[in-house]
């Protein structure tokens, strides 16, 4: 199976459990395409934790459910994510592979998410130490690979960030992609100025309705 993660999704989890010395756990969402499981949102809920361990009420569940089923159709619940605070993410407990044993009951094609967001913020860096996915097999928990998906919105927030932390863009971008990236503007204007146009020929008939209603 391949797995998709949208980066909010780690976003939102990294910056929701950045601050908190116990667990936290919730509920990942999104789709499933054949052989391809995308996740897309996460359900972070109010929830009972300790330095070792998190509860997350079974109504809370129902209520993710009939959310999905309301206001996104078509996505599902696909699985749950938890926090290792400063323990690391390259593990599942006995207990985490019960809960996703479980998981995989309810939703066949179920994943665990794993993040330790005390470790990514000393190390700034997304590895199976921070972040980890799993799926339990005969019992065991086996590590899954995933790719990311990035928007053209979330591509154009790393490109800015890049610019604030390197060097000038033109020290390493080449002179073809500059020209590439002057004709994309060049075509984007002439589309908006074919829009205003097209808006203003309708202004300009509706104003030539009205005139004629009024007069004739």
């Amino acid at each position: 199976m391949n797995v998709l993660i949208d980066p909010s999704v780690v976003l939102k989890i990294i910056e929701a459990t950045s601050s908190l010395q116990k667990e936290a756990a919730g509920y990942l969402t999104g789709i499933l395409e054949e052989d391809r499981l995308i996740i897309k949102d996460v359900n972070i809920p109010v929830q009972e934790s300790s330095r070792i361990s998190v509860k997350l009420d079974a109504d809370v569940l129902i209520e993710v459910v009939n959310e999905l089923a309301k206001y996104k159709p078509g996505e599902i619940i696909c699985g749950w994510f938890h926090t290792h605070p400063g323990m690391g993410a390259d593990f599942m407990s006995q207990i985490d592979v019960k809960t996703q044993t479980v998981y995989q009951r309810l939703f066949p094609q179920a994943v665990a998410l794993v993040i330790d967001p005390l470790e990514y913020w000393k190390k700034q860096d997304l590895d199976n130490r921070t972040l980890s996915l799993y799926r339990v097999e005969e019992g065991k928990p086996v590590e899954l690979d995933f790719k990311t998906t990035l928007t053209s919105r979330e591509i154009l927030k790393l490109a800015l960030k890049n610019l604030r932390e390197e060097k000038p863009i033109s020290n390493h971008i080449s002179a073809e992609l500059i020209l590439e990236f002057s004709d994309i503007i060049k075509e984007s204007r002439k589309q908006l100025l074919t829009a205003i146009l097209a808006w203003n020929l309708i202004i300009a008939l509706i104003a030539l309705t009205v005139i004629s209603i009024i007069l004739f």
